[in-house]
């Protein structure tokens, strides 16, 4: 089973620290109340970094390789001395400063060196019968990483803020079968801002994939910080849209309706201009700027997940129907896309199912508070020979705190809450699952020759 891309992400945060150790290393991510080990199998620490690691036990045994997973990487900025003469020293870029120059206009050099280090870890994995169910790579990395996990077939591929795409496509980096694969099993992460990547020839647009995009600053004031892969919230394989909904800001799959709120909310903070921050100086007071920005740099409105079921049980009953009449490929093809359809539509169903009782709920605690005030009202009314005090006591006992089970709608909503988790984690094991699936298909397809 592969790893989410949150888990992937979670591996990339500690880059840095897991680099600087050596192979059969044990590593963790998570809380810890919540710890999962890996052991690193392979590693590279030059001007090409990559790290190769899998499933383990807190002490480093019962290793599982059939969820291998490589990761590269991103640009190792710096300086070196080059002596022009024995007594004349001048500084230079690095190696690795300078490849990223030459990724602006063609495929990083660091190319061979990622290819090698991936066969490397490809052979210590088939002694265990083992498979390589993810491929991650950051920034000068990404569009070399892309290549290598569509010309081994990887099943998943993640990547961060990727640089050069546009030189990469340009120069003819990617053969059609490969960005046809690419396109199918990528999902790339960038940031609005393109805070760094806008350097990189094609100001840091990503041109293939399945892309998503979150809100980020571009600027003076964050140069270095929306350029890393623990710039981004994600939950499973996406962009935790709850999260930066909570927050006003943009990301990819949100709905025109979530999209508009946080319009609003922005053109309102732009009336509120704040003279010491350059980058509000000329934010628009109107909503529908911010509606037009979104579509430009996030894509398309995301369906309301209502709409988006249906929408869904449509494809599956389509795709049920075509897997009755296709083979090989295609049916490799369908099938993949079924998991995917069948995943979406799970944590669509959760979130629906805890937004209505959430909504449910609100109604008839609304009604509730309406017909003890009007019951209070007519009291009063009533009670012509009572003082108000006498009719107080009275209706003292018929309140919302008395008539309302708090105890109970908190229960009702943490049930809510825990069954929508369980259908994003059951969608989660299906979007991890349906990795090996088709891993599993394509090779029944070659052993049989049924790839056509």
């Amino acid at each position: 089973m592969a790893l989410t891309d949150e888990e992937i992400q979670q591996v990339m945060a500690k880059r840095k620290e897991i680099i600087e150790q050596n192979e059969d290393t044990v590593f963790y991510i998570g809380t810890n109340e919540n710890r999962k080990y890996y052991t690193i199998i392979e590693i590279k620490n030059e001007t090409t970094q990559g790290i190769a690691f899998v499933p383990s036990d807190s002490e480093g045994k019962n290793l599982d390789y059939t969820q291998t997973s490589v990761v590269y990487l991103g640009t190792q900025v710096g300086l070196e001395t080059v002596w022009v003469t024995p007594t004349d020293p001048i500084l230079v870029p690095n190696e690795s400063t300078r490849n990223a120059i030459k990724a602006r206009e063609a495929l990083s050099p660091q190319y061979n060196d990622m290819e090698l280090f991936y066969k490397n870890a490809a052979e210590e994995v088939a002694k265990h019968n083992g498979t390589i169910t993810n491929l991650s790579a950051y920034s000068q990395s990404g569009v070399p990483g892309v290549k290598i996990g569509a010309k081994y077939k990887v099943p998943q591929i993640t990547t961060f803020v990727d640089w050069g795409g546009i030189g990469a496509l340009n120069s003819g980096v990617f053969t059609k079968s490969e960005l046809e694969y690419i396109n199918s099993h990528t999902h790339s992460y960038s940031d609005s801002g393109k805070d760094l990547t806008s350097l990189d020839g094609g100001g840091g647009k990503i041109v293939y994939g399945k892309v998503f995009t979150a809100e980020g600053t571009h600027g003076i004031n964050s140069p270095w910080g929306d350029h890393a892969p623990e710039f981004f919230h994600l939950k499973g394989n996406r962009l935790d849209i709850d999260w930066y909904y909570k927050k006003n800001m943009f990301a990819t799959g949100m709905s025109e309706a979530q999209v508009r709120k946080i319009a609003k909310v922005k053109a309102q903070k732009a009336k509120e201009t704040n003279l010491l921050d350059w980058g509000t100086w000329f934010d628009s007071t109107n909503p529908e700027v911010y509606v037009k920005e979104y579509l430009e740099k996030y894509g398309p409105f995301e369906p309301e997940p209502v709409d988006k079921v249906k929408l869904n049980n449509k494809t599956i009953m389509e795709l049920h129907k075509k897997m009755g009449s296709v083979s090989g490929s295609k049916l490799i093809s369908l099938r993949e896309e079924l998991v995917a359809t069948v995943a979406d539509n799970a944590r669509l169903q959760g979130s629906l199912y805890q937004s209505e009782v959430d909504q449910k709920l609100a109604q008839a605690k609304e009604s509730a508070e309406n017909h003890i005030s009007e019951v209070h009202e007519a009291a009063y009314q009533m009670a012509k020979s009572l003082s108000s005090s006498e009719v107080e006591t009275l209706l003292s006992e018929f309140t919302l705190e008395t008539c309302w089970d708090a105890g109970l709608e908190t229960g009702t909503l943490e049930q809510s809450a825990s069954y929508a988790r369980k259908l994003s984690e059951i969608a989660e094991v299906l979007e991890a699952a349906s990795g090996k699936i088709v891993a599993l298909d394509k090779e029944q397809a070659a052993l049989f020759g049924l790839s056509k």
